[in-house]
């Protein structure tokens, strides 16, 4: 009897986690999404969809990127040239050789004005804009301004900073 109560626990708790699930479907050459119990949450409007992280699928229209959740919520259109991992909140998103960073609501973190972002910490970012190299947090806080040629993580706590000026 206990072996039997347990098996159908297991059942119930297995149904109930794939059914919150969604499902990419094809309608009519386009892609939607559908939850577990077959129902339209994403409407077939998009080219490609693809499973991403953090339960958010890629959707593609037109060439372009964009974010929707497993909930069908629309957290990014797509707009985007790329968008890569979600990590510490927030997406790195590309767009028109700019890139910036969006947060999991789709809020705008860093506005798309940099060249390149590469993560330093949790929470850090070296950015590129035009030649020059700066430190901002993910919110956009500036630690060192964009006007640097080079900035190297030399040891857990020290940051090398190299300009023209200084070097001979």
């Amino acid at each position: 009897m206990k072996k039997v109560f347990l098996l159908q626990l297991l059942i119930f708790i297995s149904v109930g986690i794939f059914s919150q699930n969604a499902s990419v479907f094809q309608k009519n050459g386009r892609y939607c999404l559908k939850d577990g119990n077959n129902k339209t949450i994403v409407k077939p409007e998009y080219d490609r969809i693809f499973l991403f992280v953090d339960e958010c699928f890629l959707t593609f229209r037109d060439g372009k990127v964009g974010l929707v959740t497993d909930k069908g919520r629309t957290v990014a259109e797509p707009v985007f040239d790329k968008i890569d991992g979600f990590e510490e909140g927030c997406y790195k998103v590309t767009q028109n050789g700019k890139c910036g960073l969006i947060g999991r609501s789709g809020k705008t973190l860093l506005p798309m004005e940099y060249e390149n972002l590469n993560k330093l910490t949790n929470y850090l970012y070296i950015v590129d804009k035009g030649e020059k190299k700066g430190l901002i947090t993910k919110f956009g806080d500036e630690i060192i301004p964009v006007k640097y040629e080079n900035i190297e993580m030399f040891s857990d706590v020290l940051i090398l900073l190299k300009d023209s000026k200084s070097i001979k």
